[in-house]
This record gives C-alpha cells, structure tokens and sequence, in this order.
C-alpha cells in the first residue's frame, strides 16, 4: 500500500508591501551604508594606516632620524592604544570576523529566498499597521473631522471672546497700581 504525500501549495506572502514602504526601507539601507557602515569603514582603515605607519617607519631607521622616528613611533603608539585598548581590540577583532562571516552566509540564504520571505514578520505586520492607520486617517479627514473641529473652534472662539471682554471690563472698573 502506499501513500501518497499531498501537495502542498507554496506559501503566500503575508503582505504585500506599498511603494512607500519599500521607499522607506530603500531609504533606511542608504542611511545605514552612508552614517553606519561608511564611517565604521573608514575609522578601521585609519587604524590600519596609522599600523602601517608605524611598521614603515620602523623598518626605515637610520641613525640620523634616529631621535625623530623614535617620536614618531611613540605617538603612533599611543594613538592607537587610545584607539583601541589591548584586550578590547582582541575581542572586537573575533567578533568582528565571526560577525561578518555570519552576516556573509545570512545573506547568501536570504538572496536564494522570494522577496516575501527575505523580510522579517514583524515588517509585515508593522506594514499592515500602517496601511490600517493611512485607511484611518484618510476616512477621518473625509468624513468627521470638519463635524467634530468645527464646535470645538467655535467654543474656543467664544472663550477667547469671553476673555478679551474680561480683560477689557477689568481696565476700565480697576485702577492700574502706582
């Protein structure tokens, strides 16, 4: 006897994300690439260089520049352990690497999954949200905004009115102090 597996449909996106969501996104990976990653990118690089420095130097002593370069290395030195303190530069740079081989294989998985699949869950329900919230908006400012604003502006009229006539009575019965 034998059984037959049933096919399984493939899965629907759980939402179908707007325009303007997909704008936005787009517009949070440029702000991360140009404030997060680029300057992250070029701090390192300064680093390397400053190393690369120092082991230049050292490499080109004579005994002429002797005093100069011992200077220079010396302030090299102590930039870069200002820069990153010894222990803390040991860990940064495990991390650093398991991080980025991490995020390397995640995103080779992510690129083979349909677009749908690529975003979180919470993305989707947070698009939902906002698609429900514009629906929201959109029908109040349509429909009940102009019926429940327009008492309150009048009471907010008289009592401006009630006021200013207050004011005004006051000056004329009270004498001002001297």
């Amino acid at each position: 006897m034998t059984t037959q597996i049933p096919a399984t449909a493939s899965p629907k996106p759980l939402h179908e994300p707007t325009t303007e969501q997909l704008d936005r996104e787009k517009a949070l990976h440029r702000f991360n690439r140009l404030y997060v990653y680029t300057p992250l990118a070029i701090a390192g690089l300064a680093v390397v260089a400053l190393v690369a420095i120092m082991f230049w130097r050292a490499l080109t002593i004579t005994p002429e520049n002797q005093q100069e370069v011992y200077g220079l290395l010396s302030g090299l030195a102590d930039l870069i352990l200002i820069f990153f303190y010894i222990i803390p530069m040991m860990l940064l740079c495990a991390i650093g690497s398991a991080l980025f081989v991490y995020l390397i294989r995640n995103a080779a998985k992510r690129r083979k999954l349909p677009a749908y699949e690529q975003r979180s869950k919470v993305q989707g329900v947070l698009w939902r949200v906002d698609q429900v919230v514009a629906k929201v908006q959109a029908s109040l400012r349509d429909t009940h905004l102009q019926t429940i604003a327009g008492p309150i502006i009048q009471g907010h009229a008289l009592a401006a009115t009630i006021k200013a006539v207050a004011q005004y009575l006051q000056r004329i019965f009270v004498r001002a102090k001297e």
